[in-house]
C-alpha cells in the first residue's frame, strides 16, 4: 500500500505555502460525521466498498459524492474515490496538481491516475482484497444509474469494464443511494457554507441591477454577475441561466448571455447559483428595464402567495406532497393563472429530491409521502403562468433558498421580495 501521509501534509514541504492559503475547508469532525453516516448506509446494504469515478457534467453536480467524501474538486477537476467500509479511503486525481489544498486535511491516501481511472481504482480494490482476504467484495459504484437528472447513470463505461477485469469475482452494484440520503440533512458547517453561497448570489443580483441598462450588451451584465461571485471566493463552473428580451417575446433559456444590446422594455429572467466550496444555493430574480407590465405584477402576487404557502408547510412532519398541494392551491381561486412548484435540494449540486410537474424524483420508494426533515435545504420556486400558456417565457418565477425548521421554511436570502424595475432613460 502507498505510504500514508500525515493529515495536512503539503506536497512540497519547505517550498509551498498551501497550508497558509485562505481556502474554505471542512473540519475533521465534519469529515468523521459524513464518513460514519455513509458507512452506516453501506453496512445496511451489505456493501464492502463504495467507488466514485470521474464525471464533471452538469456544472460539476455529477461528481458531488466524491467531493462530499474527499474535498477534491472545483473548476471541473475530475476526481475519484475508493471508500471502504473499514480502513483508509483513497482519493484520486490526474496528478498531485489537481487534488487541491483541502483534501489533504481529510485524506492520508491520495494517488494520481494519469487518466487511467479504472486501472487506478482497480489497483486499490485489489489491495483491499489482499488486506481483507476476500476477492469477492461487494463494490457499489455511485452514479452507475439513478442519478438526479441522469437516470441512466454518469459513470464511464470503460472504467467499469476495467474494474470488472481487475476484480472478476467482485459483485458490482449501484451505489447512487448510499450518499444520497446522508447528503439530504445538512450539518451546521454545510448550512454556513450554503449561507455564503446565498450571499454571493445576492452580490451577483446587485451587479445585475448596477450594470443592466439600455445600450449595454447582455454579455456585459452576465460577466458582471459572474465577476461579483468569483471576486468574493466563488468557484466556476456555476449555473447562471438567462432569458431576455421584450416581455412577451423573451428568448428561450440560454446557458450564457449573448452579445445582444439591451433595449428599454427588456426583461431578464434567470436562475442564479453561486458555488462556494462546492456548495450551491440558488435564487431567481426577474429584472425589467422600465415599468413592470401589469400582467407581471398580477402574476407576482399569485407567485408570492405560492411561495408563502409552500414555506408554511415546509416543517418536520409534513410530506413533499403537502408542499406541492399547498403551492398549487395558492392560485386555485384564479380564473387566469395556474401555479406549479419546482423545489429541489441544495448542497453539493443537485441534492435529493427533485419536485417538478407535481411529482417527486431522485430516490427510491414513495417519495411524495416522504417526510420533510429539519435542516434540509431547498430552492423554493413556484412558477405562475397564464392558464393556456406552455411557454416558459410567459410565466414568472421568483425564488430563494430555504432552510427547513421545526416550524416552517426560513429564507436564507436577505434581499427584498420583489421584482426589479430600472426606470432609466
Amino acid at each position: 500500500m502507498t505510504q500514508l501521509r500525515a493529515l495536512g501534509q503539503q506536497e512540497y514541504p519547505g517550498k509551498s505555502q498551501d497550508l497558509s492559503y485562505a481556502y474554505p475547508r471542512f473540519s475533521l469532525a465534519e469529515r468523521d460525521r459524513r464518513w460514519a453516516s455513509v458507512r452506516e448506509q453501506m453496512a445496511q446494504l451489505g456493501v464492502d466498498v463504495l467507488v466514485g469515478s470521474n464525471n464533471t457534467g452538469h456544472w460539476d453536480h455529477w461528481q458531488s459524492d466524491i467531493r462530499y467524501l474527499t474535498q477534491i474538486g472545483g473548476h471541473s477537476v475530475d476526481a475519484a474515490v475508493v471508500f471502504p467500509l473499514v480502513g483508509e479511503p483513497t482519493g484520486f486525481a490526474i496528478n498531485d496538481l489537481y487534488w487541491g489544498i483541502a483534501s489533504p486535511y481529510w485524506l492520508r491516501d491520495l494517488r494520481p491516475t494519469g487518466w487511467r481511472w479504472g486501472e487506478a481504482i482497480g489497483k486499490r480494490l485489489q489491495e483491499l482484497a489482499g488486506e481483507t482476504g476476500r476477492d469477492d467484495l461487494t463494490v457499489a459504484i455511485t452514479g452507475l444509474e439513478g442519478v438526479l437528472r441522469a437516470p441512466e447513470g454518469v459513470v464511464p463505461w470503460r472504467t467499469v469494464e476495467r474494474i470488472k477485469e481487475m476484480m472478476p469475482r467482485a459483485k458490482i452494484v449501484n451505489g447512487t443511494d448510499i450518499c444520497r440520503y446522508p447528503r439530504y440533512i445538512k450539518s451546521q458547517e454545510e448550512i454556513d457554507i450554503l449561507q455564503k453561497s446565498v450571499e454571493l448570489i445576492e452580490k451577483a443580483v446587485e451587479a445585475m441591477r448596477n450594470t443592466a441598462q439600455p445600450g449595454v450588451k447582455e454579455s456585459v451584465v452576465y460577466a458582471s454577475m459572474i465577476q461579483a461571485m468569483i471576486a468574493d471566493g466563488g468557484e466556476i463552473p456555476t449555473m447562471l441561466s438567462w432569458l431576455s428580451g421584450p416581455w412577451g417575446h423573451l428568448s428561450r433559456r440560454l446557458t450564457i448571455a449573448t452579445e445582444r444590446v439591451m433595449q428599454k422594455g427588456d426583461a431578464i429572467l434567470n436562475e442564479i447559483e453561486a458555488r462556494y466550496a462546492g456548495y450551491c444555493a440558488q435564487q431567481d430574480q426577474p429584472l425589467f428595464l422600465g415599468p413592470i407590465p401589469q400582467i407581471v405584477q398580477d402574476m407576482f402576487k399569485w407567485q408570492l402567495d405560492a411561495v408563502d404557502a409552500a414555506m408554511e408547510v415546509m416543517s418536520t412532519g409534513h410530506s413533499f406532497q403537502e408542499v406541492i398541494d399547498a403551492a398549487r392551491n395558492a392560485s386555485r381561486s384564479s380564473d387566469t393563472y395556474v401555479t406549479s412548484l419546482t423545489l429541489h435540494g441544495r448542497g453539493l449540486g443537485d441534492d435529493w429530491p427533485l419536485v417538478t410537474g407535481g411529482g417527486v424524483s431522485g430516490g427510491t420508494g414513495n417519495l411524495s409521502a416522504h417526510p420533510i426533515q429539519e435542516n434540509t435545504v431547498f430552492v423554493v420556486k413556484p412558477s405562475v403562468r397564464p392558464k393556456e400558456s406552455q411557454y416558459r417565457g410567459e410565466g414568472l418565477t421568483w425564488a430563494d433558498t430555504v432552510r427547513v425548521t421545526k416550524t416552517g421554511g426560513v429564507r436564507m436570502g436577505s434581499r427584498e421580495r420583489g421584482l426589479i424595475s430600472l426606470e432609466g432613460p
